[in-house]
């Protein structure tokens, strides 16, 4: 039974950014759909609750003591998980005040699944190591179809694997030059910024798990994988995703600096190498289109800064009523559709990307306070305790500056909590070459 559940847990984190869904309420506004309304439930999220009905079985003895609080509590896992419970808590009561509560609940309670998949991880039994192999299984996986998406410009549709069909067409991501369109690739996923910012992910715990367990096999896997994901982030030319990694593996070697940790170093410099060795021959390759989408020049690059610049506005004049309280969780595109402007194509009512923004309008100052602190909390704490990847959770808070996902997509806040808990977990988790004499 153990066994059967630790291999469906790493099931679950493997197919975590395979996208299959039923859509089983449409929403649509000004006659088209708009994503941020409908109702869907995915594939995974069955997994999930599969493996949630496995436990429960399994621990149904500890978890009536647990009930009877005959079980001790660790005082210093209670203290880590509180400032999540509570911003928790405070989403979920932003749903009574919500002009569209049914959304407001949908959205709250993908974050409360993804509060049901941190408590399974935490009384897990899954090593380590193989936590953090089967993120870089993932990326690799997602890398080589990022790279075949790129190389053959087209994406393949399927249903059953919840992607949809991409060309280099009006509508889809693309880099416009004088030679054409190119598409940037999507792997599994809905948009190419969100490919990235699994990759980065996914880097930045590859890294981890070659500092972490000091073996042959690690150091070759890290230098045939890192290659893989970092053409998949390359070629999904996310602007966020590069800044994240940048700054995040920055940090990293400038904690390991203070620490005196003189192994973490020398290990994030080599692989740092490979890192910017294949960007560096890619980018050589395509120069054009790093120009373009990196000097943000061109036509496509300026339309997207000036919709980020509209979004913006849309979060100031949604600011006015509610400022304390917020309009409620989820309800932001449908707030500005209602009062800001109701004649825009579905398409261009989207969440602010800048999760400050929108959890000031969604959240109020309270809610706003809440996450603000628990950002500040877990980054200082996580990176004090040098936990497995507390560079990766960095990343996403680099990423929350310039995108919404983490916020607004299944996807994003299941990998949020994903990694809250790979941090929590394994706290008290030390590296392989610290434990030497």
């Amino acid at each position: 039974k153990h066994r059967f559940l630790e291999l469906g847990i790493l099931a679950y984190i493997f197919l975590l950014p395979w996208q299959a869904r039923w859509i089983w309420q449409e929403a649509t506004l000004n006659g088209e759909v708009w994503e941020y309304g409908r109702y869907s439930l995915y594939a995974t999220e069955i997994l999930l609750w599969l493996l949630i009905i496995v436990w429960t079985l399994i621990n149904r003895k500890k978890l009536a003591l647990a009930f009877r609080r005959k079980l001790p509590v660790s005082q210093s896992r209670l203290a880590l998980l509180l400032p999540i419970l509570l911003a928790l808590i405070w989403s979920g009561l932003t749903i009574f005040w919500s002009a569209d509560v049914g959304l407001a609940y949908s959205v709250w309670f993908k974050m409360l699944e993804g509060a049901v998949l941190f408590t399974l991880l935490l009384n897990s039994k899954i090593r380590l190591e193989k936590f953090l192999a089967t993120f870089t299984f993932a990326g690799v996986v997602q890398g080589l179809i990022a790279v075949w998406q790129f190389v053959t410009q087209s994406v393949i549709g399927s249903k059953w694997f919840g992607v949809a069909t991409q060309v280099a067409g009006v509508g889809d991501a693309v880099i416009e030059t004088s030679t054409g369109r190119w598409l940037r690739a999507y792997g599994t996923l809905p948009h190419p910024n969100i490919l990235g910012g699994f990759l980065v992910v996914a880097i930045l715990i590859t890294i981890a798990l070659y500092i972490r367990f000091v073996k042959r096999l690690h150091l070759w896997a890290t230098l045939a994988t890192l290659p893989i994901m970092g053409a998949g982030l390359f070629f999904s030319f996310s602007r966020s995703a590069a800044l994240a990694l940048v700054a995040s593996w920055l940090l990293w070697v400038i904690v390991g600096i203070y620490k005196n940790q003189k192994y973490e170093v020398i290990s994030l410099l080599k692989t740092g190498v490979v890192l910017v060795a294949t960007f560096v021959v890619l980018a050589f390759m395509y120069q054009p289109l790093v120009a373009t989408r990196y000097t943000s020049q061109g036509r496509l690059e300026i339309n997207s800064l000036s919709e980020r610049q509209l979004y913006v506005d849309d979060a100031k004049q949604l600011l006015g009523q509610r400022t304390v309280v917020g309009r409620g969780i989820g309800q932001f595109t449908g707030a500005v559709y209602s009062e800001v402007d109701s004649t825009r194509l579905a398409w261009d009512y989207q969440p602010v990307h800048n999760l400050n923004w929108l959890l000031l309008v969604e959240l109020g100052l309270v809610g706003w306070a809440f996450f603000i602190f628990v950002a500040l909390f877990y980054l200082t704490t996580f990176a004090r305790l040098n936990t497995p990847a507390w560079p990766a959770f960095a990343a996403l808070l680099v990423i929350s500056f310039f995108d919404h996902y983490v916020w607004t997509l299944a996807f994003g806040i299941i990998l949020f909590w994903l990694i809250l808990s790979l941090n929590i977990k394994y706290s008290q988790s030390k590296s392989v070459h610290n434990e030497a004499p």
